[in-house]
């Protein structure tokens, strides 16, 4: 992935002409076809570009990673995601793969 192939969702600081993200946070399905190598890229090219947090969902494992700056958190369908990046958002993981099921 190319930091210029996000470049529509950023916009550039004229001090700097760095990219600043205008979303606090992404959201990212995987494929069974993706390659562990592209989506951890793809979650690097968020991050740099600026978002706070990075969301993966797995449906395959039937997990949800968070990724920020500090580090990586995996949850299960025990595990309700919540992030100081979407403050007053939570919800729990095994309702998201519930609402997948159904769709």
């Amino acid at each position: 992935m190319r930091l210029d192939r996000w470049a529509a969702g950023a916009e550039r600081s004229p001090r700097s002409g760095a990219f600043a993200w205008r979303r606090p946070a992404k959201c990212d399905g995987r494929s069974p076809d993706d390659r562990r190598a592209d989506v951890d890229d793809k979650i690097a090219v968020y991050l740099q570009a600026g978002s706070s947090l990075v969301i993966v969902v797995d449906p395959q494992q039937r997990a949800v990673e968070l990724h920020d700056a500090a580090r990586t958190v995996r949850l299960d369908e025990t595990s309700t995601i919540a992030h100081w990046a979407l403050p007053q958002f939570e919800y729990p993981v095994r309702e998201l793969f519930g609402v997948l099921r159904r769709a």
